[in-house]
């Protein structure tokens, strides 16, 4: 079954862990920490796109 983007906003979290276990955090505009993540695009073949392209793109 193919994966059909949503018709209304929708954001994705993920966890990324580096090799000695260690959660990513980023600070957001209010200062609070949180995931990284982002909103699904349409040319984002699935949510796992989104979370792989907003973890490259946040963290560098």
């Amino acid at each position: 079954m193919a994966y059909t983007p949503p018709a209304w906003p929708v954001s994705v979290k993920g966890v990324a862990l580096d090799a000695r276990g260690r959660v990513l955090l980023l600070k957001n505009e209010r200062g609070e920490w949180e995931l990284p993540g982002g909103r699904l695009e349409p040319e984002d073949a699935a949510p796992e796109a989104t979370v792989a392209r907003e973890i490259s793109e946040e963290s560098g």
